[in-house]
């Protein structure tokens, strides 16, 4: 017995457990498997060849006319330099992202990770694009090594870094600046004097 090549495919990419999208360079779906299906709200047709963050109501593309890539934000989105990335490079790209969208209901925002994988098919390039959802990863990963004397973080590679270019470099997290209770007492008596 003979089998369906095309029917096996089409099984096995609906079959993974990821959010799957076949995507060319200017992340514009070409295929997408069931997991995917789940994230989206109109038919097929109206979701091929349109750009991966229109379909997943990323939360930039949203507040521009044009879409997914006219936006500011997106020259540094990890989706579609990660595709880029894969296809220059032609190697696979993981990243881990904070992805931020806006589905019918409520904005939602999660840490996924990032997979991509570049393949030719008829003298055309591709990316098979992943999405994991991570959130339950990223929980269990609260626990932080910091360094009591100089306040470095113990990053995934074994090497210590400074807590902000840390949390970006592999969280995608932003840090902002304040003071601790006890820290800004101390300014302010450093500069109003001990009476303050």
């Amino acid at each position: 017995m003979m089998i369906d090549e095309k029917g096996i495919l089409r099984e096995v990419l609906d079959a993974l457990p990821s959010v799957v999208f076949i995507v060319d360079r200017d992340v514009r779906v070409q295929e997408y498997n069931a997991a995917a299906a789940q994230f989206i709200t109109v038919t097929k047709n109206a979701v091929l060849q349109q750009r991966a963050g229109d379909i997943l109501c990323c939360i930039h593309s949203s507040r521009i006319l044009g879409g997914c890539s006219r936006s500011s934000a997106c020259s540094s989105c990890t989706i579609r330099n990660a595709v880029i990335d894969a296809l220059d490079k032609n190697c696979i790209i993981r990243r881990r992202a904070k992805v931020q969208l806006i589905p019918p209901r409520k904005a939602i925002e999660q840490q996924a990770l990032i997979t991509v994988s570049p393949f030719s098919f008829q003298g055309t390039l591709y990316s098979l694009l992943m999405i994991d959802d991570i959130n339950e990863l990223a929980e269990l990963y609260h626990m932080l090594l910091v360094c009591n004397a100089c306040g470095k973080l113990l990053d995934g590679e074994n090497t210590w870094d400074w807590a902000k270019s840390s949390l970006k470099n592999n969280w995608n997290i932003d840090c902002s600046y304040s003071y601790c209770t006890d820290c800004f007492n101390k300014e302010i008596k450093k500069f109003y004097g001990p009476t303050y």
